[in-house]
């Protein structure tokens, strides 16, 4: 499946009708870490964080993929 660009300048993609972006995306434009983006995805949708399990749900999708060298 092919990505439809919304935004170039925020590289934000069309799939399933919704805009997403990955969190490496999310590091690299707000100049953070990856694995801190990443540990902050997990407390925000953490059970116990006090967020919605809807709002979770609309808001982030997970994903895996294979790094340089084929490790998951």
């Amino acid at each position: 499946m092919s990505k439809l660009i919304l935004n170039p300048e925020y590289r934000l993609y069309e799939r399933n009708g919704k805009a997403f972006c990955s969190s490496r995306q999310v590091a690299e434009e707000f100049g953070k870490r990856h694995a801190d983006v990443l540990r902050a995805i997990e407390k925000i949708t953490a059970p116990t964080s006090g967020v919605s399990a809807e709002f979770t749900a609309l808001n982030f999708e997970g994903s895996k993929f294979n790094m340089k060298g084929g490790r998951p």
